[in-house]
């Protein structure tokens, strides 16, 4: 072994250690959990068990993954349903399931949302599925933004497309607030075209929407859209490690990852964008709070995206850059059938 070698085992055995003490920890807590949960009676002392479990196993947001739990066993599908039935008593079988449900919440670190299997999301119920992406509430505020639009608020029959579109929680929220409205959601992975086609008709959307494998630089479409919207990967290739557990192992790192500066796909939409947008139309990305300064730099001096307006950026809830605002000019010469 080199002596470089040996320092990087030195300086990694801590961290190994560590790690072994929070499995001999979750394991543990496994343990206690099923055992308490075996004296349970109704679903009030079973929250109380979980929440109890995953908060000494460290695991994040305990309460809400305990109620979130328990609530998907006992049929409350929501916080204030779950409310209303801590009185309920609990049988055998959901005290396992609860139990099982625990356990890969509290040793594997899954999402809860995965563990449950649907999630609202901005006034929309979707089913979710390992590994594609699960809907971010900053995602909410995307879409907040793009329905307060003018280019929306101003036309009776908008047309969107959604690059992307996972769970197509994006696409499907705006059209279920816009009743004239169609849309086109794309995605290289099949698993994630699979899903949106499912939550399309468990929302009655399909006849408004359609969904295509297929990549961004593949995809030519027969019209060209008024609403480009986007929450392409964008995490920079530095801070992929640094993400939580329940992201890193369990949500596809290819909806994540964004190349060196977290900006390859973002470069590519900008590119193709006068193949997908009307002239007049509006680009709307989610991105991180480093890119929008780039990304209006691009716009105001890439001769290519001479076309290209950069309207502005917009905070999320955190007070974060995450947001921005594109729109192609008015005029512009560049259509799609330039292109086939």
């Amino acid at each position: 072994m080199t002596m470089t070698c040996f320092a990087a085992s030195i300086g990694q055995r801590p961290a190994r250690r560590a790690a072994r003490y929070m499995c001999m920890k979750a394991d543990e807590e496994v343990e206690r959990l099923c055992s308490v949960l075996s004296d349970c009676v109704d679903v009030r002392s079973a929250v109380d068990a979980v929440d109890r479990s995953m908060r000494c196993a460290g695991v994040s947001e305990p309460s809400s993954s305990a109620e979130y739990i328990v609530g998907s066993v006992v049929g409350a599908n929501s916080r204030s349903a779950l409310r209303s039935r801590l009185d309920q008593s609990i049988g055998g079988s959901e005290k396992e399931l609860i139990g099982n449900l625990s356990m890969r919440r509290i040793v594997r670190r899954e999402p809860v949302q995965y563990l449950v299997g649907n999630w609202d999301f901005h006034h929309i119920t979707l089913n979710v599925r390992t590994p594609i992406l699960i809907p971010r509430p900053e995602t909410e505020e995307l879409v907040e933004l793009i329905i307060k639009s003018e280019t929306v608020r101003i036309s009776q029959a908008c047309s969107f497309l959604d690059i992307g579109t996972g769970t197509g929680a994006i696409l499907l929220a705006i059209l279920k607030q816009r009743a004239n409205a169609t849309g086109v959601g794309i995605d290289i992975n099949p698993e994630a075209v699979r899903l949106s086609k499912e939550n399309s008709d468990l929302l009655d959307l399909s006849s408004r929407s359609c969904f295509q494998q297929i990549s961004i630089e593949e995809f030519v479409p027969e019209t060209l859209f008024d609403v480009v919207a986007s929450n392409p990967p964008y995490i920079p290739a530095k801070d992929m490690q640094t993400l939580e557990k329940e992201v890193k192992d369990h949500e596809d790192a290819n909806a994540l990852h964004g190349g060196v500066d977290g900006m390859d796909v973002i470069r590519i939409i900008l590119q193709r964008t006068f193949q997908l947008l009307k002239p007049g139309g509006d680009l709307w990305l989610e991105v991180d709070p480093s890119h929008p300064e780039p990304i209006e730099a691009l716009c105001r001096n890439d001769v290519s995206l001479q076309e290209l307006t950069f309207v502005e950026k917009h905070d999320d809830f955190r007070g974060l850059a995450r947001f921005v605002h594109i729109r192609r000019r008015r005029g512009s010469s560049r259509d799609v059938s330039s292109y086939r």
